[in-house]
């Protein structure tokens, strides 16, 4: 029976003694050169899987998330809505925001066939998004208890205790 190889996560499946073979014997170069003969092929044989002129080799889905926020977004941020289980959301702590000035707005997506009914209710034109609204005294300190209680800094520079 042919073992199970989960490309997941690099940690994931320990490589065997073939794929540790084929590593130490791969031809490499400067990939950012264009120089790597095995990238090169991995890219040239993925553009013709998937139907494209080319393909680029990214080594991670953070870096992948990265630049789709980048291409995506407009100039100066914009607000992001994705799924409350992405990657985004839950593993890439402030990269969005810090790099492509992302705002995520969590959503609850169940499946793909369903995301357009998800999005509907989320969407908000640019004029509707008018800023925070004050908090009544007394919020701010059981905001901060409530984090606590979840082990959860909590930033109060805009809430009054």
């Amino acid at each position: 029976m042919a073992q199970l190889v989960n490309l997941y996560s690099d940690t994931q499946t320990k490589p065997t003694a073939g794929m540790r073979r084929a590593i130490a014997e791969a031809d490499v170069g400067d990939e950012q050169r264009f120089e790597d003969p095995t990238v090169r092929a991995l890219e040239e044989r993925l553009a013709e899987l998937l139907g494209h002129d080319a393909a680029v080799f990214l080594s991670s889905g953070t870096m992948c998330n990265g630049i789709g926020f980048r291409v995506h977004l407009r100039p100066g941020g914009d607000e992001a809505l994705v799924d409350r289980t992405s990657h985004p959301i839950n593993f890439e702590a402030g990269g969005p925001a810090a790099i492509s000035g992302a705002m995520l707005q969590p959503l609850e997506v169940l499946s793909v066939p369903t995301a357009p009914a998800s999005l509907s209710p989320r969407w908000r034109p640019p004029d509707e998004r008018r800023g925070g609204n004050g908090a009544p005294r007394g919020a701010g300190g059981r905001a901060r208890a409530a984090a606590a209680a979840h082990w959860s800094p909590i930033s109060t520079s805009t809430v009054q205790a």
